[in-house]
């Protein structure tokens, strides 16, 4: 299978997935396989739902799971970036060397590790405080829940966006919709969709442009100076959601 995507700049090849025969046959497979050739430094992954002969779906993998973690103590970093503007969850922006890494080398598949775009949603089980619990523990079991991928079309008229962003501190975990705004764009495009999945919402983070990727500085910016109709990318926690599938295709 070979991607491409279609906006309104054009159209262009995002990779490739080969499946091997043993899909289809024995069990049949339902989840996510990496999209080869998605380029430099690009994790992204397409979702097939095959079905054995003679036999039902199989399963999904779960979008929500809990990992156990540890290290000897709390001054070893634990290979996470993170990001926190949306006050409910951890947003992971990149997984380096350490123990989450140490627990994704212990997995047979892709279906439980711990991957760029997952959230943080509770700590031992606590949903407060989920930073603070996180630095002062050696060992924890932290609740991850994979972040849906969408990609909507957007138009910018006359009237800039009245939306309000979550700023702190330059995030490298995009920006974050805060509060949409009584009128502008994003209230123009929800009333224009049907189903409530698909609609822009406060906490939704937008990672990418026209599909550009920046901090949350540059995609500010981005999204003031541009005109016209655009593509807008967001990443959304998967229980924040009615549906419960993961559409990732982010990296």
């Amino acid at each position: 299978f070979k991607v491409f995507d279609k906006d309104t700049v054009g159209s262009d090849y995002l990779g490739k997935v080969e499946l091997d025969f043993g899909y289809f046959s024995k069990e049949g497979f339902n989840g996510e396989l990496p999209l080869e050739e998605a380029g430099a430094g690009i994790k992204a992954y397409l979702r097939f739902k095959i079905k054995a002969p003679s036999k039902e779906y199989p399963p999904p993998p779960k979008c929500e799971f809990d990992v156990d973690v540890q290290r000897s103590n709390t001054d070893v970093n634990w290979g996470l970036t993170l990001a926190k503007e949306d006050e409910k969850h951890l947003f992971i922006a990149q997984v380096d060397e350490g123990p989450f890494t140490n627990y994704n080398n212990s997995q047979e598949t892709d279906d439980f590790k711990v991957v760029p775009t997952d959230f943080i949603t509770a700590v031992d089980g606590s949903k407060s405080d989920l930073l603070s619990n996180l630095k002062g523990k050696t060992k924890a079991t932290v609740t991850i829940v994979r972040g849906l991928g969408l990609a909507m079309i957007v138009e910018k008229k006359e009237a800039s966006h009245t939306a309000e962003f979550a700023r702190n501190d330059v995030s490298e975990g995009g920006l974050v919709i805060k509060k949409l705004g009584e009128s502008g764009l994003f209230k123009d495009y929800n009333d224009s969709q049907k189903d409530p999945d698909i609609q822009m919402k406060e906490g939704d983070r937008i990672v990418c442009i026209n599909g550009v990727y920046g901090n949350s500085l540059e995609l500010e910016r981005m999204l003031n100076n541009i005109e016209g109709k655009f593509q807008v990318g967001v990443v959304r926690c998967a229980t924040d959601a009615a549906s419960g599938n993961r559409w990732g295709f982010f990296d």
